[in-house]
């Protein structure tokens, strides 16, 4: 349940476990290395814009103080760092940040929007229309062929890093479908034997990963510059650097190697 606090309704809360949100990232107590603290115990630092109370959890934007006890920590690179509790719960109050930042008038009549107690949801003050956080349903699949897997890096990866192929699914299509067809269009391969892996929801900035497995079939590497800028065959003794965890990507890379 989503509520935003008003300013007299801060005060019932100084106690709960609290993540502060700069434009920068997300701010972790220096002493202890977690995001997590009490809401008075981070107030003091930062200049606060909005407070949402999410189940037992607050959320809050603004800005942090110079002087204070805290670092900014990018939130992709934040998700390696926490528990595995504490994942889903970030990844939650990411993506509500997120969207929150970006939904702020309305499509239709162009209204101010704001939040509807009690819901992950907004309403326009003028027409009553309703928004909701978008989801991006992508991808993502690792092929085998034996002992090797392929991998392949974008253009926009961290040098290096080399990845699973992923893509988002397209207007009408199932997302065996959307597999098939991106690892055809990317890198010119067929495959078979296409297997549901799992899935994670990954608010960068709102895409809901499906994971599968696949066996290669047929054809040769080609890819396709506008996506990809290298691909090939990686045995597990001869790997490349990988996406770190916790993404579904390096899961599935995890998975392969622990079997054999």
């Amino acid at each position: 349940m989503i509520n935003i606090l008003k300013p007299h309704e801060i005060k019932k809360v100084t106690h709960h476990r609290t993540l502060f949100f700069s434009s920068d990232g997300v701010c972790v107590d220096q002493n202890n290395n977690t995001p997590f603290v009490s809401f008075d115990q981070g107030a003091r630092y930062f200049c606060i814009k909005s407070v949402i109370q999410d189940g037992d959890i607050l959320i809050v934007q603004g800005t942090l103080s110079s002087g204070a006890p805290f670092y900014i920590v990018n939130p992709k690179a934040l998700l390696r760092e926490v528990l595995r509790r504490d994942r889903d719960c970030l990844l939650r109050a990411i993506h509500l940040v997120e969207w929150d930042s970006k939904v702020k008038y309305c499509s239709a009549c162009g209204g101010t929007i704001h939040f509807i107690d009690g819901a992950a949801t907004k309403r326009c003050n003028l027409c009553n229309k309703l928004f909701f956080p978008n989801l991006s349903p992508a991808v993502i699949i690792l092929i085998e062929r034996g002992e090797q897997i392929l991998l392949a890096r974008s253009p926009h990866f961290v040098p290096g890093i080399y990845s699973a192929l992923a893509g988002f699914v397209d207007l009408g299509e199932s997302a065996e479908a959307a597999a098939i067809r991106e690892v055809k269009e990317e890198v010119g391969l067929n495959i078979c034997n296409l297997q549901y892996f799992g899935t994670q929801s990954w608010p960068f900035p709102s895409s809901f990963m499906i994971a599968f497995t696949a066996e290669y079939a047929s054809g040769e590497i080609h890819i396709d510059p506008h996506e990809i800028e290298d691909a090939r065959w990686f045995s597990r003794h001869t790997l490349p650097n990988l996406p770190p965890m916790p993404s579904i990507a390096r899961m599935l890379i995890d998975s392969f190697i622990k079997r054999f």
